[in-house]
Formats: C-alpha cells, structure tokens, sequence
C-alpha cells in the first residue's frame, strides 16, 4: 500500500515536471523577444521622461509612438528569432503574377491536358524571357506548346523537375504586363501518373486558380484541395473537400496565395 502511494506520488510529479517543461519551452522565445523588447522601451522612456512633462498634450501622442514602436519590434523579434517561424531573405524576382490558372483535363484514362496560364507584370526593365518548370510522373510521351505564339523550349532537368523558357518577342518596360500560356498533351501509358496538380507560389501573386476537369465515368464526387509549407507534407496548414460546379469542374480559387507556400489539389481514381 505504501509502495502504490508513492509510485503515484512520483507519476505524479512526473507528469507535473513534463507539463512545465512543455509550457516552458512553448513560452521561451515569446519572453526572450518581450523582455528585450520591453527593456528597450523601457530605456527610450527613461531617456525621454526628463523632457516629458514639457511636451504637454504631445507627451500622449510620444506614449502612443513607443508603445506602438515597442509593438511593432516586438513582431519584428518574433518572426525572425523564433524557431516555429520561417524566416526567408527578401526574394529576388523579375516578375509579379496577376494571375496564375492551372489546368488540368483527362480525355481518357491514359490522356490529358494541362495547361498553365499566367498574366506577368514585369518588376524592372528590359525582361524578355520568363522562366519555369514542371514535373511529369506519368510515363508515355509529352508534348509542349505555347499558346501565345511565344517560343518554348525545354533547358535542363533538375531533380524531379524539368526546366523550360518561355521567350517574349519583345523585352517589357517595368511595369507591362504580358500573358503566357502553355499546354502539355500527356500520355500515361503505364498508368503510373499520380493523381494530383500543384504549385508553389515563388513569386508574389494576386490570384491563383484550379480547375479539374474528369469524365464523370471516373465517379469521383469530390476532390481534395490543401495549403501547406511544402510538396508531400504530412501537416497541411488547411484541408478542404470540394465539389464540381454545375458544369462538371472542380474548381478552387485561392485570392493571394502566399508567397513560399505549397498548394495542391488531389483526387482518387478507383
């Protein structure tokens, strides 16, 4: 009886210790960035205080001014320190997308199209080439084709994917705007292609969009859509099922998609 009394004792205090610990180290770095961040307002208002009381009614615009400065580096501190949040150097790209559409079509069970559509708004002078990529894991025989009359050619294959240029017929002012399109004729004869389209927004985007267009022989009543932090992750940050509209696609439009963030629409053909 005294045996049992202690052990519980001792589970119990365990799992106390294991719970601060957890609490601990989930609260570390929001009171390792407060704290600093608290100090340096702190010592700005020490060194503002002698001159306070002459301010008269601007001393509470001066308070509001620190607190809000203290605010914001606090967040700053945040983002860039804490171990749970990436932190990326600013990117260097050429191009911002308005609109960014992915298309994708079975005509059969071993043939499909997909189409990628982008409106390009150039960030500097002097663009005259555009670069991407894709990645292909059915087995058979791929066809590219630019829509716009714009040369395309594939570069090299890098890692899974294989890169590809897409020259404009003229080089763009900063600020113009230009639409490609390309368009893959895919044939799967060994029915290995997995079942999914997906991007991950490497440019700053304004609106990205879906559609998936399958024969309604497939049966498949819903699809699944997710955003996450990369390509085959096992946490999505969200998980959605849709449904097709009334003329039969599957479509998903996300408004300003997040720049490094993974997004990928799934399905299952039985």
């Amino acid at each position: 009886m005294k045996l049992s009394g202690k052990l519980t004792r001792i589970l119990q205090k365990l799992a106390a210790e294991t719970t601060a610990v957890l609490i601990a180290k989930g609260l570390f770095e929001f009171v390792v960035s407060l704290t600093f961040t608290t100090a340096g307002a702190l010592l700005l208002w020490k060194l503002l205080l002698v001159e306070f009381h002459s301010l008269g009614n601007f001393k509470w615009i001066l308070a509001v001014v620190l607190l809000s400065g203290s605010m914001w580096l606090y967040i700053i501190l945040l983002r860039k320190f804490s171990r749970r949040r990436p932190y990326f150097p600013n990117l260097d790209v050429d191009f911002e997308v308005v609109k960014f559409e992915i298309t994708y079509q079975y005509t059969d069970a071993t043939h499909m199209i997909y189409r990628k559509r982008k409106r390009l708004r150039a960030l500097r002078k002097g663009l005259s080439v555009y670069y991407d990529k894709y990645r292909w894991t059915g087995t058979g025989t791929v066809t590219m084709t630019s829509l716009k009359g714009q040369p395309v050619h594939q570069t090299v294959k890098q890692g899974l994917w294989q890169l590809y240029e897409i020259a404009f017929q003229k080089s763009l002012g900063k600020g113009e705007e230009i639409e490609t399109e390309i368009t893959w004729q895919l044939e799967d004869i060994g029915r290995t292609a997995v079942p999914f389209i997906s991007t991950t927004i490497e440019e700053p985007t304004d609106f990205l969009q879906f559609n998936l267009v399958l024969p309604p022989e497939f049966g498949v009543t819903h699809v699944t859509v997710e955003e996450s932090s990369q390509m085959g992750s096992r946490k999505p940050f969200e998980s959605l099922l849709i449904e097709p509209d009334g003329a039969g696609v599957f479509r998903w439009v996300e408004p300003r998609p997040r720049l490094l963030y993974h997004y990928q629409m799934k399905w299952d053909l039985n």
